[in-house]
């Protein structure tokens, strides 16, 4: 099985929809501990999947640019005129 790429740069998340807490976590300069606890604590948004979280990349995105976003936490389509 091939050995999973990290996540460290901006770059990486190119194609990406979703990553896992552990590579938002390495993304964002903290650790492991302290992303879960941002998701228990709402900070981080997640989506569960079975037993399994995951960081949805717009939301992040959005989330580290200050993009306004929808009251579930998705980024704002800003209109292009």
């Amino acid at each position: 099985m091939d050995q999973k790429a990290q996540v460290t740069s901006l770059a990486d998340l190119d194609g990406r929809a979703v990553i896992t807490v552990s590579d938002a976590a390495s993304l964002l300069g903290i650790c492991r501990s302290a992303a879960y606890e941002a998701v228990r604590r709402h900070q981080l948004p997640v989506i569960r999947i079975g037993s399994r979280m995951f960081v949805p990349v717009p939301r992040l995105l959005a989330l580290l640019t200050g993009q306004p976003v929808t009251p579930d936490g998705y980024p704002v389509a800003v209109d292009a005129q």
